[in-house]
């Protein structure tokens, strides 16, 4: 094996590792015991990647990511991983330091994809817009380019749980031959890559103009533990304000408040009313068969309403609306109204009929 198979060798294995501790950082909590030693081993794994990265001049200015393999290609992520871990080694103190170098390790990845043509012309124009002409953009401006972003996060997002899971099933050789499950693999992986590079240039962006408002804040600290007479009398004013705020209506206390399953997040893009829960066809179904309940309440209604005024009625005894035919006193009166009208025919008690 030459010496450069044996560093390509190491290179992949240090981003291997890394790259799963790094995830698994940000998957845990910070108040883990071995949260510190995870952080400095993914920090010292990445870093020896990254040097030799360098010293083979893998990526080189002439060349864009459409000349190397996918296994080459994701060591572009190194400098971003080296910038998210960047934050989560060292004390409080150190922050400040911390983040100035996190923001060049976002800066360096950025600018190396920005080289290797992995930034779409697009992109580079709502960044441009966000960044120079953020004042001169209107609310609904602004609001279009980040849904549109987070648009594109979330299909990014989609699409490498798919690949990752479609990988596996070609490792395993489900379904297809070894020389097609090879060729088809290649290409998969080549799509994994890229749609984590996509994911990782929009949260290097978002990770800089975090940095960037952070370390004002981070001096400011710095300046205050410096002249604690300052710090106390900026605490003062502070505490005045505060109890200023309870009884002047011009000053408003903010309310911060958690939200731990991200519900108030997913609620930020909905629509102010209340949305509809059913198509037009499905309405008409429940209208119609409301109808067809109520004509069926009132059929039943209206014909309890006939038997009971049969019942109470003292006209002529109609079997029809007899609910009982087997009672014998009903069936005596029956009988004896035949046998009168038998003896009785109609007319025959008009003794004035032929009188002229």
């Amino acid at each position: 094996m030459s010496g450069a198979d044996e560093d390509d060798g190491v290179i992949s294995e240090e981003f291997l590792i890394g790259q799963k501790l790094i995830l698994d950082l940000e998957n845990s909590s910070s108040s883990q015991p071995d949260y510190k030693e995870k952080a400095k081993e993914c920090k010292a794994r990445l870093n020896k990647a990254a040097i030799l990265v360098n010293q083979l001049n893998l990526f080189s200015p002439n060349e864009t990511s459409r000349d190397f393999h996918a296994t080459q290609l994701r060591y572009a992520l190194i400098p971003f991983y080296l910038g998210l871990v960047e934050q989560l080694v060292g004390e409080q103190i150190e922050r400040r330091v911390r983040v100035e170098i996190s923001k060049r390790c976002f800066e360096n990845f950025y600018g190396l994809c920005e080289r290797l043509e992995l930034i779409s012309e697009a992109e580079k124009q709502e960044i441009e817009l966000l960044e120079e002409k953020e004042d001169l953009l209107s609310p609904q401006q602004r609001r279009e380019i980040l849904v549109n972003q987070a648009r594109r996060n979330k299909e990014h997002v989609a699409k490498i749980q798919e690949l990752t899971e479609r990988k596996l099933r070609l490792l395993n050789r489900e379904g297809v031959g070894a020389e097609e499950s090879d060729t088809t693999l290649n290409e998969v992986e080549e799509e994994l890559v890229l749609s984590q590079i996509k994911i990782a240039i929009a949260r290097s962006y978002r990770e800089i103009r975090t940095i960037e408002r952070e370390i004002p804040l981070l001096d400011r600290m710095l300046e205050l533990e410096k002249d604690p007479k300052r710090a106390l009398a900026e605490r003062e004013a502070h505490a005045r304000l505060v109890a200023t705020s309870k009884t002047d209506s011009k000053f408003c206390p903010y309310t911060i408040v958690k939200d731990g399953r991200g519900g108030l997040r997913k609620k930020v893009f909905c629509a102010h009313w209340i949305q509809p829960t059913v198509t037009i066809e499905e309405a008409g179904e429940i209208d119609y068969r409301i109808a067809m309940q109520e004509q069926a309440n009132r059929d039943r209604a209206q014909a309890e309403m006939r038997r009971l005024k049969a019942r109470n009625s003292d006209e002529e005894f109609d079997p029809e609306f007899d609910s009982d035919p087997d009672d014998e006193e009903k069936l005596y009166k029956a009988r004896a109204w035949d046998e009168y009208k038998d003896d009785h025919p109609s007319g025959s008690g008009n003794t004035m009929a032929n009188v002229g």
